[in-house]
């Protein structure tokens, strides 16, 4: 006890000096952890940090109490509380053991410096202590009744159900969310508060749908105050199972049904939706024959049971879906071919469902699925669709080619490229032009040539040498340029040949022409080009031969 009221003197003395001292505002600057959340039980650190040396280390709590502390002074409140840090100078903090809700809240750190001269400065911050507590118990309130274990809702004849999901106590504020079966449930918010009385809650609105019937709307109150015990266990969670009304609903817009044979009997089966479950169910036969279920018409062609749970030839488990079962005892041809009608009705409304009668097997032009349920007949017809698809790709592929083919042609490019024009063609142009030029030169100085031997003393009139010049001198160009062109190929087909300056060997036919082609070589060497005269009766005799050597042209006149 001795030491007890030793430690409360010295405080009180600490207490002392604090007011003595002449105090000059906040002018300490001092920062802290800021806020801290702790589960109860647990133990926390509350710490703050001065920039001036620290005389005095005082946190009061929530509710008022002051804790002086130092870490000479080893002081202990209430066995729980004590001094926390490294350097005293610089450190003003605590330690809370065994957390207790009572703590939760905001804790002063109050520090209290003093300078050389003697002045006090003191410096305050806040540190924002949160206690974890999950909330005690999480339930779900209809028109402001707590909801049953089930909730009945009507598709389309009711307003949407309005729903509250409230979460008794809880620190911090928890935060809501809503699943189908665990999936994200489609709802819209109305409000989200806290009660008078503490409670959090969040009001949504919700429509259930028939694919929603006996699914659980649940409500997940999320706060990190929860463990991951009370998370397994769904402490959390609150959760109501639907029951979702509607009038009856057809699968398919129209029944076929096929493979009936004439003098046989035939089973019906058509699948249907509907909660509650039906109430009466007929038979409308395409000869006004009524057939009311569990019962046979009069004249024995038809027997009708009982509708009975669950889909045709299947394991699945659906309550909402029943199968009615009609009988043709004996099939007539006049049943093919017709369209009837199946009457189901129950407490919210009634729903015709048509179906056809054929013979045999189902036209092909809808894949011949005959009488296969409605999954079934979807999935024949995506297989079906696979092979439409690769013809599809096939075809554009073709066209694609084509259009490659085509600009490839029209521009020249890929295997439409043709060889470049090499020097040989254009040398070969420049000979086509040197002769148009120098047509009119050499026709002038034939003119002028010596005539034969034979007609000396004789000349032909000056029009008709002439002419007879001028067809000469078209037959020799005519014959020059076939040879050339055939001795260009021949040298150099692909184009890459250099074609050399033509040197002509001519070879004096007669001794009257000798002056005549003298004069003609003359003129020829001036453009460049020379002719020669080819003999046209050696050519006739086919003695006749064109020869190159050392790429030299030869060219020869013939002689008329």
């Amino acid at each position: 006890m001795a030491q007890f009221f030793t430690t409360v003197e010295i405080l009180q003395l600490a207490l002392l000096c604090s007011v003595l001292y002449q105090v000059n505002g906040n002018e300490v600057s001092v920062s802290s952890t800021g806020s801290v959340n702790v589960r109860p039980n647990e133990e926390v650190d509350l710490l703050c940090k001065a920039a001036s040396p620290i005389k005095i280390c005082n946190f009061v709590s929530p509710s008022g109490v002051n804790y002086f502390v130092s870490k000479s002074l080893g002081v202990k409140y209430e066995d729980r509380i004590s001094f926390l840090g490294e350097d005293e100078t610089s450190d003003c903090g605590i330690k809370i053991e065994n957390v207790r809700e009572s703590d939760n809240g905001a804790w002063k750190c109050e520090v209290t410096a003093v300078t050389e001269d003697g002045t006090t400065k003191r410096g305050v911050d806040t540190v924002k202590l949160t206690v974890l507590k999950a909330p005690s118990r999480v339930t779900l309130e209809v028109d402001g009744m707590e909801a049953e274990d089930s909730l009945t809702l009507v598709y389309e004849k009711e307003a949407p159900k309005k729903i509250r999901c409230v979460a008794d106590g809880g620190q911090p504020v928890p935060t809501f969310s809503w699943k189908l079966n665990g999936s994200p449930a489609q709802v819209s918010v109305q409000d989200t508060a806290i009660s008078e009385d503490g409670m959090a809650y969040e009001e949504v609105l919700f429509t259930g749908k028939p694919e929603d019937n006996t699914k659980d709307l649940e409500c997940h109150v999320n706060s990190e105050a929860y463990t991951a015990d009370e998370l397994g266990e769904e402490q959390n969670v609150a959760k109501i199972m639907l029951n979702v009304e509607f009038p009856p609903k057809a699968l398919l817009e129209v029944h076929d049904f096929y493979g009936m044979e004439v003098g046989s009997s035939y089973p019906i089966r058509i699948s249907f939706r509907l909660n509650p479950p039906p109430s009466d169910v007929q038979w409308e036969m395409h000869d006004g024959t009524m057939v009311p279920q569990g019962s046979e018409s009069q004249n024995g062609k038809y027997e009708a049971d009982i509708p009975a749970e669950g889909p045709i030839q299947s394991n699945e488990e659906d309550p909402t879906l029943y199968t009615a079962i009609l009988t043709i005892n004996q099939v007539a041809p006049e049943d093919a071919g017709t369209l009837n009608k199946l009457h189901v009705t129950n407490a919210h409304g009634e729903s015709v469902i048509r179906f056809k009668l054929g013979l045999g097997e189902k036209p092909a032009v809808d894949g011949g699925l005959g009488n296969q349920p409605q999954e079934q007949n979807a999935r024949s017809t995506e297989a079906g669709s696979g092979p439409i698809i690769a013809i599809v790709i096939i075809v554009l592929v073709i066209i694609v080619v084509i259009a490659v083919a085509v600009v490839a042609r029209s521009q020249g490019l890929l295997c439409f490229s043709g060889r470049k024009k090499g020097p040989a063609e254009d040398q070969e142009r420049a000979v086509e032009k040197e002769e148009k030029e120098g047509k009119e030169e050499n026709g002038e100085k034939e003119e002028g040539d010596t005539e034969s031997a034979e007609h000396a003393e004789s000349p032909i009139p000056e029009s008709a040498a002439d002419v007879t010049d001028q067809a000469t001198q078209k037959e020799r160009r005519n014959m020059s340029q076939k040879m050339n062109h055939f001795l260009i190929s021949l040298k150099n087909p692909f184009g890459s040949f250099k074609r050399p300056a033509p040197v002509v060997e001519t070879e004096e036919l007669t001794e009257n022409d000798g002056e005549e082609k003298s004069d003609e070589a003359e003129t020829e060497n001036k453009d460049g080009i020379v002719y020669a005269d080819l003999d046209k009766s050696v050519m006739s005799e086919g003695n006749a031969t064109l020869t190159v050597e050392n790429e030299k042209t030869e060219y020869v006149e013939i002689q008329q």
